[in-house]
């Protein structure tokens, strides 16, 4: 039996929120980051602090039995990558069979389903070709890649993502209707920034489905997992914001 490509949106604690949400699913695709495949490198634009704060060691993908430093979740996603770098034509066929089955199956329960296609990846054909395949479908992700707007169909929004050496390439995206993601040092349970450099903040850990976002934001995220430890500038720290970005501090006197 063929193993499944995508995740579904119950298994993974990002996409369970849109199930909360709206009822949502998610069908989510996890690669080997950058080059931890050891035969492609699916992040072509990630940076030293991008790399050090991925997320893809976050939650069960980053529980590791004492004296390993693999699991079954980082093997499956190495697998992936090496299937997909074999042969990319046919990888991309079984996406699209899965969510040819996705579809029958939201035919029969009536529960609508979304695709993100880079989870832990930056792969702009890959997701651009099965959004043009599927105009039926709503896609979403984020990339590092420039000008993603000359990306977006109808059906698949980019959020561009902030990193320590592309805050020109995040102004030109605002500037071209692209909302930016930014990962601020902000501690769980604390309010974001209302704005950054002007732009509104909203807050991005409510809910991953950020196709339903506004247009012209900065989606606000606090840092998780070994971002919290970050040091080369991926994470900003809202300290160092204009006080006019800064969120006010609660009066408990």
């Amino acid at each position: 039996m063929t193993r499944a490509l995508f995740t579904r949106g119950a298994s993974n604690a990002k996409t369970r929120k849109g199930l909360k949400l709206a009822d949502v699913d998610t069908l989510i695709l996890h690669l080997a980051p950058a080059k931890t495949s050891g035969v492609l490198n699916v992040c072509p634009n990630a940076t030293a602090g991008c790399m050090a704060a991925c997320l893809n060691t976050a939650g069960r993908g980053g529980i590791f039995k004492r004296g390993e430093r693999t699991n079954t979740i980082q093997q499956a996603r190495k697998r992936r990558t090496r299937e997909y770098a074999a042969d990319p034509a046919g990888f991309v066929g079984r996406l699209w069979a899965e969510i040819e089955l996705a579809k029958r199956r939201r035919t029969k329960t009536g529960r609508e389903f979304v695709v993100r296609v880079n989870g832990t990846s930056d792969l702009p054909d890959v997701a651009h070709t099965l959004a043009s395949l599927n105009p039926d479908v709503t896609f979403y992700d984020y990339t590092k890649i420039p000008q993603p707007w000359e990306r977006t169909l109808p059906n698949y929004k980019l959020t561009f993502s902030r990193s320590e050496t592309n805050d020109a390439a995040c102004f030109d995206a605002l500037a071209h209707g692209v909302n930016v993601a930014v990962v601020f040092d902000t501690k769980r349970g604390e309010a974001l920034p209302a704005t950054y450099y002007g732009v509104p903040v909203i807050d991005g850990d409510v809910t991953d489905l950020r196709y339903l976002d506004p247009a012209g934001v900065v989606v606000g995220l606090r840092a998780k997992g070994r971002a919290r430890r970050d040091r080369k500038g991926f994470v900003v720290k809202v300290a160092t914001l204009p006080a006019s970005d800064r969120p006010e501090v609660p009066d408990v006197a």
